[in-house]
């Protein structure tokens, strides 16, 4: 057939946030052409391995993030791992387990263009402590009596605007049918 089989090291870039099972084309790098013409393209089929840490759909990573009780209860900043190294994050005080953040601009470059990027999405994870000492036992017990106490004290009051809201809806009725009596 006139052709001469060599092997030959070729440099491949791959470009950030290629996805996988995408297609990289270079060009002039493939099988020679016939009759003498130039060479074809080699296409080169990209596989990405899976993370231990991300999950990936598209441009945008989810993964889980794991905070304290008290950072949970308390609120604060917190470290979210991202692609790029950790960012700060302010979570509110009582946050959930399966609270789930955004992080705009924290996911995948787009393969076409680098300056635009995914989003991640980080579910929050309360650890719950399972070893406490009886002095932490005690600890929580009071503070959960506490807070029990507050609530109560706060229902007391809503409920006390919310009589007060009623009966001046009462007054505000009564006004009206004197006034359409007097008419």
């Amino acid at each position: 057939n006139g052709y001469k089989q060599t092997k030959k090291k070729v440099t491949i870039d791959i470009p950030a946030g290629i996805d996988d099972m995408q297609r990289i084309r270079k060009t002039g790098e493939g099988e020679p052409g016939t009759n003498g013409g130039p060479r074809g393209d080699l296409l080169v089929d990209v596989r990405v391995s899976p993370s231990a840490n991300f999950e990936r759909d598209g441009m945008n990573l989810y993964n889980n993030t794991r905070i304290s009780y008290a950072q949970a209860a308390l609120g604060g900043d917190i470290r979210v791992k991202t692609i790029d190294g950790d960012v700060k994050f302010n979570i509110k005080p009582g946050t959930q387990t399966g609270t789930r953040i955004r992080l705009k601009g924290k996911g995948v470059c787009n393969v076409h263009n680098q300056n635009t990027k995914g989003d991640q999405y980080s579910t929050l994870v309360v650890d719950v402590p399972t070893h406490l000492n009886s002095e932490q036992k005690e600890l929580l017990k009071k503070i959960t009596a506490d807070v029990k106490a507050f609530q109560a004290v706060l229902l007391k009051r809503y409920r006390a605007q919310i009589t007060a809201v009623k009966n001046i809806t009462d007054i505000q009725a009564q006004i009206r049918t004197d006034e359409e009596i007097d008419k």
